[in-house]
Order: C-alpha cells, then structure tokens, then sequence
C-alpha cells in the first residue's frame, strides 16, 4: 500500500513539473512574439496628417470578413485585404509608397504580423496603425465605404 501511495505522489509530481514546465515554455513563446512584434506605430493624427498633405499611402484593411461583413467602414483611401490574401498581393504592393497597416484587434496584433511579414520580404515603410480603426473612428476621421483590394 505504501508502495502505491509513493507511485501516486511520485506522478502527481511529475504532472505539476510537466504542467509548470508547459506554462513556462508557453509564456516564453508568448513573450518571444510580442518582442518580435514591437514596431514603430503611426498614430490616427499621423496618418490623416498625411492624407490631408496628400502624401502617397498604401493603407490595407486586414479585418476579417465577418469584422468586415459586420462594419464596412474603412478609411479613407483603404483597401480591405484579408490576412490569408496577403502572400498573394505581395508583389503587386507598391515598395515606394508609405504603407498603414489597421486591424480592428487588441494591440494591432494582425496588423504587427503583417507588418512583419512585409518587412522580411523587403519593405522597409511599413507600420501599423496604433489603435486600428477604433482609434480612427474615435477622432471622428473620414470613412469610406466597402473598396475591397483588387490588385
């Protein structure tokens, strides 16, 4: 009998270590990503700054459709592209325009993945936009209605 309660306690034990180990390992993923992810934002006053001088943007929706479907504001002079469709938008992205970035999810979090992505393929003006279109629609800035990208 005690040799059973040693086996249990014994188990019980390992499955606390293995469970602590899955946290630890999880958060360093977690916390390796959000590092990655830190990049240099444009604020809603930058950009409509800029699209105001009539400065040459690139400005891509990455909502998903049913977010899309749900709100179909973008701003002003954005095209919606859907996350899965950027590999395929790549190249025909222009490389000398200023590209914004927005998404309407907690810390631009799809749009600092994108961004990302565009970087390693060589794109250098690239940033998201700090507080998505919620932060757009806060400073009462111009919407637009439905342009989906057609590229």
């Amino acid at each position: 009998m005690g040799a059973v309660g040693n086996l249990g306690s014994g188990a019980l034990g390992l499955t606390v270590a293995l469970a602590a180990l899955y946290i630890g390992y999880k958060f360093f993923q977690r916390q390796s990503l959000l590092r990655e992810l830190r990049m240099a934002r444009i604020t809603v006053d930058e950009l409509h700054q800029k699209l105001e001088a009539g400065e040459n943007l690139m400005i891509l929706d990455l909502r998903s459709r049913a977010a899309f479907e749900e709100e179909p504001a973008l701003i002003r002079g954005a095209l919606h592209l859907r996350m899965e469709e950027v590999d395929v938008h790549l190249e025909k992205v222009p490389r000398d325009h200023d590209i914004v970035l927005y998404c309407s999810c907690p810390n631009e979090v799809s749009a600092a993945r994108v961004a990302l992505q565009f970087q390693r393929k060589g794109f250098s003006r690239v940033r998201p936009l700090l507080g998505g279109l919620d932060a757009w629609r806060e400073r009462n800035y111009p919407t637009d209605l439905r342009r989906v990208a057609v590229m």
